[in-house]
């Protein structure tokens, strides 16, 4: 019963100290202070004797003490990170992602495009035949208006897949800033306070204190 006593007072004890600092901080504290602490007292005050097994039962509860915030923590961390900022980056993201697609189809256009224009001389052959002299003659038109009109559309493809682009680079930098925040936001993240945290906290004094009396 007496192990008992000592578990629950670290593991009081670690619960309400992780509520303002660092859980492993919390643990060692509870560790050292009620555990080491009240044996060497014991030892050099009290002239009794130093319990080595009273430590362990300390120790046990201050680790699953630790367990315990280390947990809420984390949970906290994740519901925090579900909602947010990043929110807004990746429902950009996903819509250029969505937009992938159709930019590898302007890219193979655009390539295809030039291609024609570069390799290929678009002809028209019209060939005439006079009846009269019984002559057969040939024109041949190169289609400047086509051409011309290939250009245009290639500048259009061209400016539409600069644009996508642009969109790609623009939701990369929204994404870095969103980790960067989120980052930040997990390094300075604070405790919150509620009553159940004070009543937690006096308890654990209250066991403290009855513990360094005996």
């Amino acid at each position: 019963m007496d192990k008992l006593y000592h578990f629950a007072c670290c593991l009081m004890a670690t619960l309400a100290l992780g509520l303002v600092m660092p859980p492993l901080y919390a643990a060692i504290i509870a560790i050292v202070g009620l555990g080491m602490g009240k044996e060497l007292c014991d030892r050099y005050v009290k002239r009794t004797f130093f319990s080595w097994t009273d430590v362990a039962a300390d120790a046990v509860g201050a680790v699953v003490g630790f367990l315990l915030m280390a947990l809420l923590f984390a949970s906290c961390s994740v519901q925090r990170h579900t909602v947010g900022v990043t929110d807004v980056a990746t429902r950009a993201h996903h819509a250029v992602l969505a937009d992938t697609t159709h930019v590898s189809h302007v890219l193979e256009t655009t390539d295809n495009i030039h291609t024609t224009i570069d390799h290929h001389v678009r002809l028209r052959v019209t060939e005439d035949f006079d009846p009269a002299t019984g002559q057969l003659s040939q024109r041949i038109t190169d289609m400047e208006g086509q051409l011309a009109a290939d250009r245009l559309e290639l500048a259009a493809l061209r400016a539409q897949r600069d644009s996508l682009q642009a969109a790609r680079r623009d939701t990369s930098a929204i994404d870095q800033t969103a980790h960067t925040e989120r980052s930040s936001d997990t390094r300075t993240r604070t405790p919150w306070f509620s009553w159940f945290d004070l009543v937690l906290l006096a308890i654990a004094v209250f066991f403290a204190a009855l513990k360094i009396r005996n």
